[in-house]
């Protein structure tokens, strides 16, 4: 039987591959204070710009909603489902989410650990967002003050 390569660290000098940093944001962000929502309304996504290497279609996206359990607080986690790439140019996309409504939304990058403002447009009810990234790793939409960050 041969060496499974396929971990989150590399064989031999045990380092990091991008998964293992990618996997503990997801820990550190993912955790009790967050439980999946129950909400039916339907999140709409419009692309906006296709990204390379393949261009993304809105039937590719995969999403699963979470609600913050003190603050009652939305969050998305949405990413492009296709085979992750080497080199990937993210789309873009305009997001519509009926009823979602956002304290400071941020958007978290999983893969990096950046959590990154975005310009928002209040809309009551109706919160759309425009030019979100949309890419083969899981980014996160919430608000501000449901993340816990270090050094604040």
């Amino acid at each position: 039987m041969g060496i499974n390569r396929k971990g989150l660290y590399w064989y031999g000098s045990w380092e990091r591959k991008p998964a293992a940093h990618a996997v503990a944001h997801l820990s550190s962000l993912l955790d009790d204070r967050w439980e999946p929502a129950t909400s039916t309304q339907p999140i709409g996504f419009e692309i906006t710009a296709p990204g390379a290497p393949t261009a993304a279609k809105t039937e590719q996206i995969k999403m699963y909603r979470l609600k913050h359990k003190l603050s009652g607080q939305p969050a998305l986690v949405y990413w492009l489902g296709v085979p992750m790439a080497t080199r990937f140019q993210p789309a873009r996309v305009t997001l519509t989410w009926p009823g979602a409504e956002f304290a400071q939304p941020v958007l978290v990058d999983l893969l990096d650990g950046g959590v990154y403002k975005l310009p928002h447009e209040p809309r009551k009810g109706q919160p759309c967002i425009e030019n979100l990234p949309l890419a083969d790793s899981p980014l996160v939409l919430c608000s501000r003050n449901a993340l816990e960050l270090v050094g604040q």
